[in-house]
């Protein structure tokens, strides 16, 4: 479950086409003061990209690990695109406060 001040917007991105399907619920995005938690469960998370509003690069993170836990010091909207080791892409949008 997601803590009550959590904003998260899913986008799943497929191999052969763009689509909003089940799959972005295999990825559990939230922020809990300025601590960004991805949880992949039983899947690996293979990259981490982390961009501004702007479309700034902030942080690129390759790792095999199931759960990654990410410190931010500046409030603002973010884009998480998350890579997992079985091909799943996905997209979402955060913010932290």
């Amino acid at each position: 479950m997601l803590p009550e001040n959590c904003i998260s917007v899913d986008v799943a991105l497929s191999d052969t086409a763009m689509s909003v399907d089940s799959n972005t619920n295999a990825i559990n995005v939230y922020v809990d003061n300025k601590m960004l938690t991805i949880d992949a469960f039983d899947r690996k998370i293979s990259n981490i990209e982390i961009v501004d509003a702007r479309g700034a690069l902030i942080k690129s993170i390759s790792t095999l690990s199931v759960i990654h836990y990410i410190n931010f010091d500046n409030s603002g909207l973010y884009i998480v695109k998350i890579a997992t080791a079985d091909g799943l892409s996905v997209v979402k949008k955060i913010f932290i406060q």
